[in-house]
C-alpha cells in the first residue's frame, strides 16, 4: 500500500490560511472590504479571490495594502495549483516588503517565498528564505503570540522540506518544534488550525517509519482539533490517515467503510492527489476483502485519478520552470550578478589562454627531442574549455545587445 508523503493541498491551505487570519486582525483602511471578500473566497472560489486581490494590488496606493493583496493573490494561485504564478507574486511580495520598515511584513513575505519554493520541491532555495525569516523573528520585538505563530509556521514548512529531501526521522524533530511553538499560544486561532496540520504531517511521517501507534495518536489529535474548529478538509485528511492505520492492522472492512464515507462528503475534484490516494487504498482493501468487482471499479478510478495528478504535476513543473527561467530578467540585482559572473569568466578565460600560450612556448623551447629525423607532433593546447567560456560570453553579450 502506497503511503502519501504529504498532503500538498492541505499544506498550502494551512499556512496561508493562518496568514489570512492574521491579516484580518490588522487595521486596514484601503480596500478593506474588498480584501476581506478576497480572503473569504480563497477556499470557496479561488478565481474570484485572485481577481479581487489583483484589482486591489493595481489600484492601492499604500505599500501595506498592496502586500496584503499580493499575499491573498498567492493564496488564490496556490489553491488553483498554479505554482508559477504563485511564485511570481510571492517574489513581488518580498520586493515590496524589503522596502517596508515593518518587520512583520518581511517575515510574512520570506515565509511565503519559502513555502512556495518548498511546494515546488526547491527545498534548498526554500530554506534560504525560511532561515532569513527565522533570524528576523529571533531578533525582532514582536509580541510573544506573533513570535510563536511565526516560528511555528517556519518550522512546519521546514519540516515538509526535510521530509521530502532528507528523511522522516529528521522531519519529525522539526515538526515537534512547530508543535511546541503553536502550543505556547493555545488561544490563537491560527496556532490551533496549523497545529492540526502539523499533527497530520507528523502522523504521515510516523506511518512512513511504520510506527503505527504514535502515527494513530497524531491522526487522532489532528481529527479532534479539526472537529472542534470545523476544519472540514483536515477532518477528511485525518480520516484517511486513520483508515491507513486500520488497513495496516488488518481491519480492511473498517478502512473501506471510512474511505467510502469520506468520498461521499468530500469534493475531491480540486485535489487529484488525495483522490488517487483514496482510490488506491480502496482497491487494496477490496482486494483483501475478496471483492473483485469493486476492486476493478476502484482500480479504474485510481488509474484516472493518477493520470490526472501526473498531468497536474507536469503542468506545475513547467510553470515553475518558466518562472525560474524568467527570474533573471525580472530581478535587476540577479541580472547584475549574472553580468559579473560572465565578466569574471571572461577574465579567467584570458588568464588561462595566456597561461597556455606561455606553457606552449616553454614546452617547445625546453622539451623538444634531441634526436633528429623525427616528425614532431605537438599536442594542441588545452583550450577547449577556454573557447567554450569565450563562446558563452560572446553569446551572452550578443543576446544582451539585442
Amino acid at each position: 500500500m502506497q503511503v502519501s508523503k504529504n498532503f500538498r493541498t492541505i499544506v498550502l491551505l494551512c499556512f496561508l490560511c493562518g496568514l489570512s487570519i492574521q491579516l484580518r486582525s490588522q487595521p486596514k483602511k484601503e480596500f478593506a472590504a474588498e480584501l476581506e471578500e478576497a480572503n473569504r473566497s480563497v477556499y470557496s472560489d479561488a478565481k474570484k479571490a485572485v481577481a479581487l486581490s489583483t484589482i486591489v494590488y493595481k489600484k492601492a496606493k499604500m505599500t501595506e495594502t498592496r502586500i496584503f493583496a499580493l499575499i491573498t493573490m498567492v493564496n488564490g494561485y496556490t489553491a488553483l495549483q498554479q505554482n508559477g504564478e504563485a511564485l511570481k507574486y510571492a517574489s513581488e511580495t518580498w520586493k515590496l516588503a524589503r522596502e517596508s520598515d515593518n518587520i512583520q511584513h518581511k517575515i510574512w513575505a520570506l515565509g511565503l517565498l519559502g513555502e512556495q519554493y518548498q511546494l515546488s520541491n526547491l527545498n534548498g532555495i526554500s530554506r534560504t528564505y525560511l532561515e532569513k525569516a527565522e533570524n528576523l523573528i529571533h531578533h525582532s520585538t514582536l509580541s510573544k503570540e506573533a513570535r510563536a505563530v511565526s516560528l511555528g509556521n517556519i518550522y512546519a514548512i521546514k519540516g515538509n522540506g526535510y521530509k521530502d529531501e532528507i528523511d522522516c526521522g529528521y522531519a519529525i524533530k522539526i515538526y515537534d518544534m512547530a508543535i511546541a511553538s503553536y502550543r505556547a499560544v493555545p488561544e490563537n486561532p491560527v496556532a490551533r488550525n496549523n497545529l492540526a496540520l502539523v499533527f497530520l504531517e507528523k502522523g504521515n511521517c510516523l506511518l512512513d517509519l511504520n510506527h503505527l501507534k504514535p502515527a494513530e495518536e497524531n491522526f487522532q489529535k489532528a481529527y479532534r482539533i479539526a472537529t472542534q474548529n470545523e476544519l472540514e478538509e483536515y477532518i477528511h485528511s485525518a480520516g484517511v490517515g486513520l483508515a491507513k492505520i486500520a488497513s495496516l492492522k488488518g481491519d480492511f472492512r473498517s478502512a473501506k467503510d471510512s474511505l467510502e464515507r469520506i468520498l461521499s462528503v468530500m469534493d475531491t475534484a480540486p485535489n487529484p492527489k488525495m483522490k488517487a490516494e483514496i482510490y488506491d487504498l480502496l482497491k487494496e482493501n477490496c482486494l483483501a476483502l475478496g471483492m473483485p468487482d469493486q476492486y476493478r471499479f476502484y482500480q479504474r478510478r485510481y488509474t484516472l485519478a493518477a493520470e490526472e495528478f501526473t498531468q497536474l504535476r507536469n503542468t506545475q513543473f513547467e510553470n515553475v520552470l518558466n518562472f525560474v527561467n524568467r527570474q533573471p530578467l525580472q530581478d535587476e540585482q540577479q541580472t547584475h550578478a549574472v553580468e559579473y559572473i560572465f565578466y569574471l569568466l571572461l577574465l579567467i578565460t584570458v588568464v588561462l589562454f595566456a597561461w597556455e600560450l606561455y606553457r606552449g612556448k616553454k614546452s617547445r623551447k625546453w622539451n623538444l627531442p634531441h634526436h633528429s629525423g623525427q616528425n614532431l607532433r605537438l599536442a594542441p593546447p588545452r583550450t577547449s574549455r577556454n573557447r567554450s567560456l569565450a563562446a558563452l560570453f560572446q553569446k551572452y553579450m550578443v543576446k544582451k545587445q539585442k
